[in-house]
């Protein structure tokens, strides 16, 4: 899904949680240059194996996950700091922002 611009640089957003709360949000990302990831499973585990190897500039989360919480993937980011995180809920946005 890498879409390369000449002279740009890729930036990779990670959307984590239910398909249909985040897919208007997916082709938001896409049409502003951001390589869009959305991981098959959202266990802590796993996402937590993913955000260690792998670089996002962007986590869009979903607050109510069937396998996890929202809050308790962002708790766990807590040492990594650095990349902006987007919360989604059912009826708010709410963004928060690491300097």
């Amino acid at each position: 899904m890498a879409g390369h611009n000449l002279g740009m640089t890729t930036r990779r957003a990670l959307l984590v949680g239910s398909a249909a709360r985040l897919k208007s949000f997916a082709g938001v990302l896409a049409n502003q240059q951001f390589e869009v990831e959305r991981p098959e499973r959202n266990t802590l585990s796993d996402l937590g194996r993913l955000t260690a190897k792998e670089h996002f500039d962007l986590l869009l989360v979903d607050l109510d996950m069937p396998k996890t919480s929202g809050i308790d993937f962002v708790a766990q980011l807590e040492h990594r700091g650095g990349v902006p995180v987007v919360l989604v809920g059912e009826a708010q946005l709410f963004r928060r922002h690491e300097k």
